[in-house]
């Protein structure tokens, strides 16, 4: 998701999302409060755009031995978070 960050009487009073995957399965939007007080966030409200991770990401162009390192890590991370969404912990926060 492509974030859009709402500022409301200046920038000293601002919060938004940060741009993010978002799980289709528990489909839940952490939204950062930068301002002084407390928002409020109204059902509706657009809060951000959701992409294509397929076309919108960049793709793993360059050096080949970064990209085989970075494609493992990844392959870790969806390695253990699998193995905690089997024992039944939440891993999305």
């Amino acid at each position: 998701m492509e974030k859009i960050i709402h500022l409301n009487k200046g920038l000293e009073n601002c919060y938004g999302p940060t741009d993010c995957l978002v799980n289709r399965d528990n489909p839940q939007l952490f939204v950062s409060n930068f301002s002084g007080g407390p928002v409020t966030v109204f059902q509706g409200q657009l809060l951000g755009y959701a992409r294509n991770p397929n076309t919108w990401l960049d793709s793993s162009q360059g050096d080949p031995e970064t990209v085989k390192k970075l494609k493992k890590h990844a392959s870790f991370i969806k390695a253990v978070t699998e193995e905690l969404k089997e024992k039944g912990i939440d891993a999305t926060h």
